[in-house]
């Protein structure tokens, strides 16, 4: 889990744990510390969370340019407890490409409920060109989300 709070200070959590500049996670405080501090509490303040995926190698192979990146991918609003529907979270993110948050998962679908079949079927889509294919991929049901 990442997540940034308050101006002057940003923090980075991987999962529950929150990082420091002897626990990096590879880089990814170095990445945090480096947002503009003030942009980000100006969007966020206290009440959201951002969450992402700080990419770098590991067991799934990647491109080398795709490394080192942090990639957006959720909002969750700590005062109703609920994510963000897509809209909103992709809002939050233009407004934090600003501060230097520079990458958006890519989205495979936006649409109805099909099947389970359909959604397997979207697993075989490969726009980072990993290996294995299904790795990082995230499916949130909209409908269930505050508007």
């Amino acid at each position: 889990m990442e997540q940034f709070l308050f101006p002057s200070i940003v923090f980075a959590f991987s999962r529950r744990k929150e990082l420091s500049p002897q626990n990096n996670l590879n880089g990814f405080y170095d990445f945090v510390q480096s947002l503009d501090k003030d942009i980000v509490a100006s969007v966020l303040g206290d009440r959201y969370v951002v969450f992402g995926e700080w990419l770098v190698a590991h067991t799934v192979q990647y491109t080398p340019e795709m490394y080192r990146k942090f990639y957006m991918y959720d909002v969750y609003d700590k005062e109703i407890e609920q994510y963000l529907p897509y809209e909103d979270t992709l809002a939050f993110y233009e407004k934090l490409k600003s501060a230097g948050v520079t990458e958006f998962v890519k989205t495979l679908y936006i649409g109805p409920y099909v099947s389970y079949e359909h959604l397997l079927s979207l697993l075989e889509e490969n726009p980072y060109n990993a290996k294995p294919v299904s790795e990082g991929i995230v499916i949130k049901r909209q409908s269930q989300l505050a508007s």
